[in-house]
């Protein structure tokens, strides 16, 4: 098992959500801000098996959009990242049982 972590814009966030619950795929959100891909950024978390990781990269991708943002003080546009994914191997995941009332 792995887990992706990623992170897209907030304006991406709904339809990335939806596409992955439309494909089955279950993730935590956390809105997060930074100079990662500037500011008003969503960090998903979403554990899966190593084979699934090129569907969700292509599913995220499809549902992100390129942006460009305008330097002032050099008169050129910087293209901006669609998401940044992180894959990190998971050696133990534990599932807690549900709590039961005695």
């Amino acid at each position: 098992m792995v887990l992706l972590l990623f992170i897209v814009k907030e304006e991406d966030r709904d339809s990335v959500s939806s596409a992955l619950s439309e494909h089955g795929y279950q993730a935590t959100m956390i809105a997060t801000t930074g100079e990662f891909l500037q500011y008003g950024n969503t960090t998903f978390l979403l554990g899966c098996e190593p084979s699934q990781i090129d569907q969700i990269a292509q599913c995220i991708q499809a549902h992100t959009t390129v942006r460009f943002v305008e330097h002032v003080e050099e008169a050129k546009k910087a293209l901006l990242h669609r998401a940044a994914i992180f894959v990190l191997p998971i050696d133990r995941h534990v599932a807690l049982p549900q709590w039961k009332e005695s």
